[in-house]
């Protein structure tokens, strides 16, 4: 068959018609009349580049860009080919395309186009996608479109229809001038803005989601006087009687005191309208300030949003550090991070409370008041400030240097939606300096050094790594109101937030408590930037998953490896044997029946790990004398990079075996680094 190309003209959609409504208001309108039959439209792709122009008249013109293209189909779904756009049309409304095909076309042929065009793509599916990045004019990957029209081997025109709207925010702040504004969020609590969806005389969502997140590709400065334009794409529909909010995303400038903040401010609809297919509907948000935020939601955040932007906290540190007997500390709980995800807080309550000596009793105070009625601890109703004053009033055991306990939070239905810390540490704390930052002298959890307090109590508590909750050493199942439970495949972000007390172990292949949303075969990936480092190496920053107190944050690899490096210089290079000499870089010592290394005046304690493979009592090692395995808060492949140093015995004669990556489902203890910018 004969090839030909033939020239086909387009007229895009040029007449979208809006409402321009102001403030938390919004509503649109269908500026096409009568009624279609949508027989299918396109993928979400990034070669779909339309733009939308200036508003002329009360219509906003749909222009086509350098490079944009639309599939071409037969009635049967015989593909015909790519038609193109000729490059003297971008810019424009109306657009000369050209397609080349072998497939024969009779005059009156029904000709079916898809914007943009997707190879193998199936006809009559699409999807709007919840996560779209655009430029301040672009609908870009966002578009979903389609025409029908009947081939004329002369001149064949026609005018897409698109079966998504477009919602138009503008955005300005004298209280947030000269931020970044990086993109809005359009959420709507069980609507359907986003999704797959079948178009065949209706439209048809499946997988559908209530938000949509539209990122600018270059973010653009905030004015206190002109209005900034973030570009959404959303599924058709009737959004009266839903709680809506846009949620705006700015950064801190660079160079400035704000350069540490990430932005997240919800603000709430009076009232909300529909959307509609083949709109504009114009949003104008009020001048932005904090206090358009819930009260119970803290906006500004200076630690690094980890889960690559997606999660969320309470509180501005996951330990409170208590550094005297019955010295209160105000512990604020206020939501941060993705607004999605969070819920309002009103209760706290003792999840365990112990000396680690395997002893429990209340000797928390929440308000003054006992957390403990004498049978078991009471959910306390926090402040309107949503905070709750915090003592350690007694400690079980008076010899004990240090305890970590641990907090719940609540909501309202008195449902667990996270956990914090708690940590008397009486002896101050003192840092070192490394060549690559300053390292506390023990490890979190604790209140001594090994070397000086000389029992497997100063290893503190055991961590996961990514997750911000410490766990004590146990031999049973239960213990401290902890469960060691194996992993299913729907640990997510959020039931990790709200099992706080719960060590997820793994078996098999990823070896990661994390499994996201889906089963082993579609497992939506790793999350390796939990704490702050999704590197390998690097220096990393403070995250908001990080279980360092205030002023601290995990080690990162590069203090490790000085330690690591240390043992290095320290083995006989002939027997294998660690020397104890005075003078070596990392000293191998015991102090009673406990083993540990010391580095520059810290002291690293063989403090074994938990939970490997072998089930939910599983263990790397003994937690004096076997291994020393700490995180830092870096990855390593699907690992996480961590320093283990494991005593081998050869006839008496003990030698130094190094590994640095370990399943991120293993509980290993934590040294913190000083956080230069004290968060």
């Amino acid at each position: 068959m004969t090839a030909m190309k033939k020239i086909f003209y387009l007229m895009s959609v040029c007449a979208l018609a809006f409402i321009s409504c102001q403030k938390e208001e919004m509503a649109g309108n269908d500026p096409f009349e009568g009624n279609y039959t949508y027989e299918f439209v396109a993928y979400q792709q990034p070669e779909a580049k339309a733009t939308i122009g200036d508003k002329v008249d009360g219509k906003w013109p749909v222009l086509w860009a350098k490079g944009d293209q639309m599939g071409v189909y037969k009635a049967d779904g015989t593909f015909v080919g790519v038609a193109t756009l000729n490059e003297a049309s971008a810019g424009l409304n109306k657009g000369d395309f050209t397609v080349s095909s072998d497939v024969e076309l009779a005059t009156g042929d029904a000709l079916y186009f898809s914007y943009p065009y997707v190879e193998n793509a199936a006809i009559s599916t699409g999807m709007i996608a919840a996560k779209q990045t655009v430029g301040t004019t672009g609908v870009g990957a966002n578009a979903v479109a389609y025409a029908e029209v009947e081939y004329n081997p002369e001149n064949t025109q026609f005018v897409l229809t698109h079966t998504n709207a477009y919602i138009k925010f503008n955005v300005k702040s004298e209280e947030f001038a000269g931020y970044n504004l990086t993109g809005v969020t359009l959420w709507a609590d069980g609507a359907e803005l986003s999704g797959e969806v079948t178009v065949n005389d209706k439209l048809t969502v499946t997988k559908a989601g209530d938000y949509v997140k539209s990122t600018l590709a270059t973010p653009v400065t905030v004015s206190g006087s002109e209005a900034q334009s973030v570009w959404v794409t959303a599924l058709p529909g009737d959004l009266s009687g839903k709680t809506v909010y846009a949620i705006v995303h700015m950064t801190g400038a660079e160079g400035t005191e704000h350069a540490t903040e990430t932005v997240t401010l919800p603000v709430k609809f009076n009232k909300a309208g529909a959307l509609v297919s083949g709109s504009v509907t114009e949003i104008s948000l009020p001048s932005l300030t904090k206090s358009l935020a819930p009260a119970w939601y803290e906006p500004i955040e200076t630690r690094y949003i980890a889960a690559y932007g997606d999660g969320w906290c309470y509180g501005p540190e996951n330990t409170i550090l208590f550094s005297a007997k019955n010295a209160a500390e105000t512990v604020e709980l206020k939501a941060r991070g993705n607004f999605m995800e969070v819920r309002e807080p009103k209760y706290v309550q003792i999840l365990y409370a112990t000396d680690q000596t395997g002893k429990t009793t209340g000797y928390v105070k929440f308000d003054g008041t006992d957390s403990h009625n004498g049978t078991a601890f009471i959910e306390h109703e926090i402040g309107n400030d949503y905070s709750v004053s915090v003592a350690i009033a007694s400690m079980y055991n008076a010899t004990a240097n240090g305890q970590f306990s641990a907090m719940l939070v609540k909501d309202k239905d008195k449902e667990v939606i996270w956990g914090i810390n708690l940590w008397a540490c009486f002896n101050p704390l003192k840092t070192v300096k490394y060549d690559n930052g300053d390292i506390l002298t023990w490890n979190l959890g604790t209140g001594n050094d090994i070397k000086t307090y000389n029992d497997w109590k100063s290893h503190g508590c055991y961590f996961q790594w990514g997750r911000p909750w410490g766990f004590p050493w146990s031999t049973t199942v239960k213990t401290y109101g902890h469960v060691y439970a194996a992993t299913s495949n729907q640990v997510d972000l959020a039931k990790s937030a709200s099992t706080p007390w719960t060590m997820y172990s793994y078996n098999g292949e990823p070896y990661d408590w994390y499994w996201g949303d889906g089963a082993k075969e579609d497992r939506t990936g790793d999350l390796d930037d939990l704490w702050g480092n999704p590197t390998a190496s690097g220096d990393g920053v403070k995250s908001i998953y990080d279980p360092c107190p205030q002023g601290y944050r995990v080690a990162s690899p590069a203090i490790l490896k000085e330690v690591e490096d240390g043992i290095d210089a320290a083995i006989n290079s002939e027997t294998g044997v660690i020397t104890s000499a005075e003078g070596a870089a990392t000293e191998f010592n015991t102090s009673g029946s406990i083993y540990y290394l010391s580095h520059k005046g810290a002291t690293w304690g063989f403090a074994g790990g938990f939970q490997n493979s072998s089930g939910k009592n599983g263990r790397l090692s003994t937690n004096k004398t076997d291994a020393a395995v700490y995180w830092s808060n870096a990855i390593s492949g699907n690992q996480a990079r961590a320093m283990w140093i494991r005593k081998k015995s050869t006839d008496g004669v003990y030698s130094i075996e190094r590994l640095t990556g370990r399943s991120r489902a293993v509980g290993a203890t934590v040294r913190c680094m000083v956080d230069t910018e004290d968060r």
